[in-house]
C-alpha cells in the first residue's frame, strides 16, 4: 500500500502513467480519488490521450500497445479502464471541443477493429470501461451509446456479427455475454440488444 511519501507520489512531481516507488501506477491511484481531478487537469501536458492524438498513434491508445500499456496486477494483460477512466476522460472533459475529438476517435476505433480474440477483447473493455465512467458522471460531454439508432451502435453491430460466423465466436461468447451484463447494469442496452441477435 503506498503512503504517499513514496518518489513521484508527492501532489506536485505526479505524472500520468509514471509509477511510484512502491510500483504503483499514477493515474490508477488519481482514479481512486475523484477529488483529485484538478491535479489530473494540471497535467494535461502528460496526457496519454493528447500524446496518442499528436503522434497518431490513438488505435494503439485504446489497445493499450507501447506506451499506453498499463499492466494489471490482477491478469496478464492490459488495463483498459485506467486509461479511459484517467487520460482519455481527463482529456474529453477539458471542453466540448475535446470530448467531439474523442468521439470521432473513438468511432474511427470501431471500424478499425479486426476480427480477432485481442481486437474485441479491446472493444469489450473499452466499452465497459467507457459506460463505467458515463454511469459515474464521467465524460460529461460525450453521448456515445446513449441510444439504439446512433452510428457507434451499428459500428459494434457490424463486427460483432463479423465475430459471430468466426471460428472463435463459440470461445468468446460468454465474454461478450459478461460484458453486455455489466454494461446493462449500467444503464446502457445496446449490447445486449446486439448479443440477443448472434
Amino acid at each position: 500500500m503506498p503512503t504517499g511519501k513514496e518518489a513521484g507520489a508527492y501532489k506536485d512531481e505526479w505524472t500520468l502513467g509514471s509509477k511510484t516507488k512502491g510500483g504503483i501506477t499514477i493515474i490508477m491511484i488519481l482514479m481512486n480519488f475523484p477529488n483529485n481531478s484538478e491535479i489530473l487537469k494540471n497535467k494535461m501536458i502528460n496526457n496519454n490521450f493528447k500524446k496518442a492524438i499528436e503522434s497518431g498513434s490513438v488505435h494503439d491508445f485504446f489497445r493499450g500497445k507501447g506506451s499506453y500499456f498499463i499492466p494489471s496486477p490482477d491478469y496478464d494483460g492490459h488495463v483498459h479502464g485506467a486509461q479511459i477512466g484517467g487520460a482519455a476522460r481527463v482529456y474529453a472533459e477539458e471542453s466540448r471541443e475535446n470530448s467531439k475529438e474523442f468521439d470521432e476517435f473513438f468511432l474511427e476505433f470501431l471500424d478499425d477493429l479486426e476480427v480477432s480474440e485481442d481486437d474485441l477483447n479491446h472493444l469489450l473493455a473499452n466499452l465497459s470501461s467507457y459506460c463505467a465512467q458515463k454511469s459515474r458522471g464521467g465524460f460529461t460531454y460525450s453521448f456515445l451509446f446513449e441510444n439504439q439508432n446512433r452510428s457507434e451502435c451499428d459500428s459494434v453491430n457490424r463486427y460483432l456479427n463479423k465475430v459471430s460466423k468466426s471460428s472463435f465466436f463459440g470461445n468468446v461468447k460468454s465474454q461478450i455475454a459478461r460484458h453486455a451484463n455489466f454494461i446493462n447494469k449500467k444503464g446502457y442496452k445496446f449490447l445486449s440488444y446486439i448479443f440477443e441477435t448472434l
